[in-house]
């Protein structure tokens, strides 16, 4: 499993999220902020681009509940090595002493089920 906070100019797959029912909205919304090829998914749309960019659709879309980046991406065989990605994460970058994390997790077509028990493993 890979983790790296991607560069400021780095192009990385982002992932903005919406309301059911406003993904293909959203999709459109990005286009006309000249989004490259954003493409509607279950819960959001999909494009690419820098953590400029990320931030950019932040500041400008009225649709996006949030823009997500990702932070590592890989397989995960078992729970020790999903634990070691995830304490390999350079967090202190984003979250400062006295400071809180969220974690949540989604799983999909993994022997790695119980998406309470990732996010614990996770945090």
């Amino acid at each position: 499993m890979t983790t790296a906070i991607p560069a400021l100019e780095t192009e990385v797959e982002l992932f903005a999220t919406a309301a059911r029912g406003t993904e293909v909205a959203l999709r459109d919304e990005l286009r006309e902020l000249r989004f490259f090829q954003p493409k509607a998914d279950r819960g959001g749309v999909r494009f690419n681009g820098t953590l400029v960019h990320a931030f950019r659709a932040c500041l400008h879309s009225r649709i996006a509940v949030r823009v997500l980046v990702p932070l590592g991406k890989g397989r995960a065989d078992d729970e020790r090595t999903y634990y070691d990605a995830a304490h390999a994460l350079p967090l202190e970058a984003f979250v400062g002493p006295g400071q809180t994390l969220a974690c949540s997790a989604v799983s999909r077509q993994s022997k790695l089920r119980h998406t309470g028990y990732l996010a614990q493993l996770c945090k």
